[in-house]
């Protein structure tokens, strides 16, 4: 795998943070690494091609599409807090774009998620 400048600050987002989603486990920096470079080698092209589908024949829009792609490619599941955090949006920009993806059967529910940010427990999310 050839590292981008995009790759670099991606990681370099994931190292920082904690071992949740994909990288739950994840203790050392080497184990973040040798985890992000199997994900990135796993990304199925036909579930990128699907979501494209989705776009042109109307179904999501732009920013439901966002939130996919970040779930999909750069999460793996994530809070609304995560994933607000992730596009760099308000999170009340997120929640409205969740719940109809949900509607839509493209995101579902993966499991409670402790925020130590509110100390509230919260929903965590995962593609369909």
């Amino acid at each position: 795998m050839e590292w981008t400048d995009e790759d670099m600050l991606l990681f370099a987002k994931i190292a920082t943070e904690g071992s949740y989603g994909n990288y739950r486990g994840c203790k050392t920096l080497l184990s973040k690494l040798d985890k992000y470079k199997k994900l990135e080698n796993m990304v199925n092209q036909k579930s990128i091609d699907s979501y494209s589908e989705l776009i042109e024949d109307g179904t999501i829009s732009v920013r439901q599409h966002q939130v996919l792609k970040c779930l999909k490619e750069e999460l793996g599941m994530g809070t609304n807090r995560m994933i607000a955090k992730s596009l760099g949006w308000d999170i009340n920009r997120v929640t409205g774009r969740v719940t109809e993806l949900r509607e839509k059967k493209l995101v579902e529910f993966a499991g409670d998620y402790y925020d130590n940010e509110t100390n509230r427990t919260v929903n965590l999310w995962k593609c369909r």
